[in-house]
């Protein structure tokens, strides 16, 4: 076995995502801005959690983020984002709310995520 423990343990699902899709880096000429040179816009923990994708919600008036759980046991997570977080929900695919999340820090969500589903949530940011 190339890796210690199982599957879960090694996060091979994770693993095999970032090798099949390689990143791809584009440069740009400088602009006006803000922004430090490195920055994390967002981060999903623990890497059990498999990210699917990210966009603006069919609102329009917030960011919708979903992600799956492939192991066979619920794992707690969470997501924080580079912006404030005004507030979140668990919402269906439909995106349709289901429950509000506590904000934590004022950039972070913590959540529950069942055993094989998929977990999508909106977050309201203040920019």
């Amino acid at each position: 076995c190339p890796h210690p423990g199982d599957w879960q343990a090694a996060e091979a699902p994770r693993a095999a995502m970032e090798f099949c899709t390689p990143l791809r880096v584009m440069q740009s000429g400088p602009r006006k801005g803000s922004l430090p040179p490195t920055l994390s816009f967002a981060a999903l923990t623990p890497g059990a959690l498999v990210f699917s994708g990210m966009k603006r919600s069919e609102s329009g008036e917030s960011i919708v983020a979903r992600f799956h759980n492939p192991t066979s046991e619920a794992v707690s997570g969470s997501l924080r984002l580079h912006w404030p977080i005004k507030e979140a929900w668990k919402v269906s695919l439909e995106e349709v709310r289901e429950e509000p999340l506590d904000v934590h820090d004022g950039r972070e969500v913590r959540f529950e995520v069942p055993a094989k589903k998929i977990f999508t949530v909106e977050l309201k940011t203040a920019r």
